[in-house]
């Protein structure tokens, strides 16, 4: 894979990779996450998605969500982001400020809100 990184555009993974593999996807349009085992997806961190335009994320915590949203500087036009655990207040509120910071063009958002922070949105 590592040989046609620059052509991929869409990728779909359900567990973090034991490598720094996305990190090559310099040209990711569309990134599809499934953490259906609540692990860290330490892969996330300081990596660069300049052309990331669509994300979609299950079960992501909330510190890995933040930063592929940085990540993606400001290219995101839709977003999805579901999850069970650590789906408290003050972590809905950090997801929420990193999409409104980040996400200047975004046009469809799918988010799990709670009622303490509509202001937020």
């Amino acid at each position: 894979m590592i040989k046609h990184a620059n052509t991929i555009q869409y990728f779909r993974i359900t567990r973090p990779p034991i490598t720094k593999i996305l990190s090559s996807f310099v040209n990711l349009r569309v990134l599809e996450l499934d953490n259906f085992q609540f692990t860290t997806w330490d892969c996330l961190e300081n990596i660069s998605l300049p052309f990331l335009k669509v994300l979609r994320a299950k079960h992501v915590l909330v510190d890995n969500l933040k930063s592929l949203i940085k990540s993606a500087g400001g290219s995101l036009i839709e977003m999805s982001a579901t999850y069970r655990t650590g789906h408290n207040t003050n972590n809905n509120k950090r997801i929420i400020q990193a999409i409104y910071q980040n996400c200047p063009n975004l046009k469809y958002l799918k988010l799990i809100f709670r009622n303490d922070n509509i202001l937020e949105l």
